[in-house]
């Protein structure tokens, strides 16, 4: 929760400089874009805490003022996909998935994801991808309308800067 919350913190810095003009957030490398919350961190930790402050961060990061993009260059799982969804746009680099884990962890998305997520795919589509805690491809995301755009993942970054471009 504290990454979380310092990640919110970082966004918000950066939205408030008149200079910038899109905030992106990406997976520090490799294979994963965010496996989620540390659940052994949260486990001794009242539910009412975990769902706000998770919730509370992730509002943040979809408040600010600027333009937010997740670079989804690796996998997603559980509270990452949440903390995607927040964003105003997702790109993906393909090969990565999606994992909607929470019902196999046994709770419902705690941070918003659900009530996101039901604004960009119709309520069936977002029932099935929680409760049979789907895989979802990268191009079975986009054809959903999860992710905006797709690349290789050694071009994801080219596709931001495309975006950028096209950013007043």
């Amino acid at each position: 929760l504290e990454t979380l919350e310092d990640l919110a913190a970082a966004v918000e810095e950066l939205a408030a400089d008149e200079s910038v003009r899109l905030v992106a957030i990406t997976g520090a490398g490799g294979r994963i874009f965010s496996a989620g919350a540390d659940l052994a961190a949260v486990a001794g930790l009242p539910g009412a805490e975990v769902t706000g402050r998770g919730s509370a961060a992730l509002d943040r990061i979809a408040g600010v003022d600027v333009p937010t993009v997740a670079i989804l260059n690796g996998h997603a799982v559980g509270g990452g996909i949440d903390l995607a969804l927040a964003c105003d746009w997702r790109i993906g680099a393909e090969g990565a998935r999606l994992r909607f884990i929470h019902n196999e962890l046994g709770y419902s998305p705690p941070w918003g994801a659900a009530e996101r997520l039901g604004r960009l795919v119709p309520a069936p589509v977002a029932l099935r991808l929680f409760a049979t805690c789907a895989l979802v491809s990268m191009q079975e995301a986009r054809d959903l309308g999860l992710v905006d755009d797709l690349a290789a993942p050694h071009r994801v970054l080219g596709r931001v800067d495309a975006l950028l471009t096209r950013i007043e």
